[in-house]
């Protein structure tokens, strides 16, 4: 399996939606480093994760940046910009919505040091290599000002 092979694990309050913050200061962007047992283990990635049943857009991103990053964040301050689609291993189709930050409260902290082994600001011209494959299609998105283009959509079975 390819290192940022992307290992759908879906529970029954889970819905394969993927809400990726692109926290975005002075043209850097904010990337944790996956870890452990988990898809894209070794690749940077985005803040996020995966929708729960009945939660909104924006409850998840709320939930998700307290929970991996203890900080924050309004309504007011979440827009959301991208959309594409990957598809797993399971062949399971995955949404990936890319959510631009504006503001938060709080301090930035690795609350999961168990899945990110450190988080840190990369200037959006000078990227890790080691892209995980979801965040490669949100910041390709963000960068070109594209909400939807075809050519993003990744289907993980052929990497």
């Amino acid at each position: 399996m390819a290192d940022n092979m992307h290992v759908l694990e879906i529970n029954k309050n889970e819905i394969p939606v993927g809400i990726n913050a692109l926290i975005v200061k002075d043209n850097k962007i904010l990337l944790g480093l996956r870890i452990g047992n988990r898809g894209g283990s070794g690749n940077w990635g985005l803040i996020g994760g995966k929708a729960r049943c009945g939660e909104s857009i924006e409850q998840t991103m709320q939930r998700e940046m307290k929970e991996e990053i203890d900080v924050d964040v309004k309504l007011e301050d979440m827009k959301v910009i991208n959309l594409f689609t990957t598809q797993s291993s399971e062949s399971i189709l995955f949404y990936q919505i890319g959510l631009l930050i504006s503001d938060f409260s709080g301090e930035i902290k690795n609350m999961e040091p168990e899945k990110c082994g450190e988080l840190k600001f990369f200037d959006l011209d000078n990227l890790p290599e080691n892209l995980f494959l979801g965040t490669k299609g949100n910041i390709d998105l963000f960068k070109s000002k594209e909400f939807y283009n075809k050519s993003v959509n990744f289907d993980y079975r052929n990497k």
